[in-house]
């Protein structure tokens, strides 16, 4: 597989534009650009890149989850059809036309230049998008899809190219011990919640994932294990567990992900859209964050924050004693909007 990096930089004082750099077999390019999706005609509001992140969150168009101005805004971009029904088919290439141009020419030559010779080399081209790990407000790079981008001959997703994401913290890296096989926990969720609009999940997907990694075990890759019961007691039980089972490097977790806020009175836990303020049972409503959706012990949803889950794994490391073997060094999340954060100055 063929690497090519993109960095990207805020620009210090220039809160509408980013710096991005790359270097292929063409040398080292830079290139200077302004932000995507901003909007010069609708006062007050310039950025409508949450616009953007709430099209790609709809499987259709539905006229009550977009304001007056951001529909006149989507017609004007091509996004939604001029009648106001529903979105331009083409909506997609659309986003991924526009990211694709605003890294400007000498950026496009890299990218193009690297497809070719993975596409001769018969392998796949790997594209990291690098982000600082402080990411200020005005700028916010990350929440741009630009695994969306597109260039003449189609997304590049569909040319032999994949894509990832690497937050450049400035912390060093754990010191981790090799081994042969890697230990990973599964926790497969499939519950959803009718009451925010979330369909149980089919065990189709489910089994795919599970299908997956069953192959790496055979190939003597990993040791997989599958949680028994998709709750955060189980959860919580199975990784105290380190006398008597494999110390599981890996946690896997498959499920529903949700950016909202939670009510946090013990009885309640109702999940909201985060523009409520209050909870049905009266409780306030804190800030929104991301959540995982596990399976309480009635099977119904149960959402775990990204911070109650982060807490239980670094103080499970922290009573790691000093030569017993490591625990959970990577965390998957095969979960939807498990990476959104709108409310800092954090990537994620």
């Amino acid at each position: 597989m063929k690497l090519l990096e993109l960095h990207f930089y805020p620009i210090k004082g220039k809160q509408d534009y980013f710096k991005v750099s790359g270097s292929g077999s063409l040398g080292e390019v830079h290139h200077e650009a302004g932000l995507p999706f901003l909007d010069s005609e609708t006062p007050h509001v310039q950025d409508r890149r949450f616009t953007v992140v709430k099209i790609l969150e709809s499987t259709h168009f539905k006229e009550d989850n977009f304001s007056e101005d951001e529909q006149a805004w989507m017609v004007r971009e091509q996004l939604l059809l001029p009648k106001r029904n529903a979105f331009d088919p083409p909506y997609l290439a659309t986003i991924g036309r526009r990211l694709y141009q605003i890294l400007g020419q000498d950026i496009q030559l890299v990218i193009e230049a690297a497809v070719a010779e993975a596409k001769r080399d018969r392998i796949f081209l790997h594209i990291r998008l690098r982000f600082p790990a402080e990411d200020p407000k005005p700028v916010r790079i990350t929440d741009y899809p630009w695994e969306l981008l597109h260039n003449q001959y189609g997304f590049l997703a569909h040319q032999g190219v994949t894509f990832s994401r690497y937050i450049a913290y400035r912390s060093p890296c754990p010191n981790l011990p090799r081994v042969e096989r890697l230990n990973v926990l599964l926790i497969s969720s499939g519950t959803g919640d009718h009451r925010m609009g979330m369909q149980d999940l089919p065990d189709v997907e489910r089994d795919a994932i599970a299908n997956g990694l069953q192959r790496a075990q055979e190939q003597g890759q990993i040791q997989l294990e599958i949680l028994e019961s998709a709750t955060l007691k189980a959860l919580r039980r199975r990784l105290s567990e380190r006398q008597t089972s494999a110390v599981p490097q890996v946690l896997h977790f498959d499920g529903h992900g949700f950016f909202g806020k939670r009510c946090n009175q013990v009885e309640c836990r109702k999940a909201y859209n985060q523009g409520a303020d209050q909870c049905e049972c009266g409780a306030p409503l804190g800030q929104p964050q991301g959540y995982l959706v596990f399976e309480d012990l009635d099977a119904k949803a149960d959402y775990v924050s990204a911070k109650e889950l982060g807490e239980l794994l670094g103080n499970l490391q922290r009573r790691e004693q000093p030569h017993s073997e490591p625990g959970i060094a990577l965390v998957v999340l095969s979960a939807c909007k498990s990476g959104m954060s709108r409310k800092n100055e954090s990537v994620f």
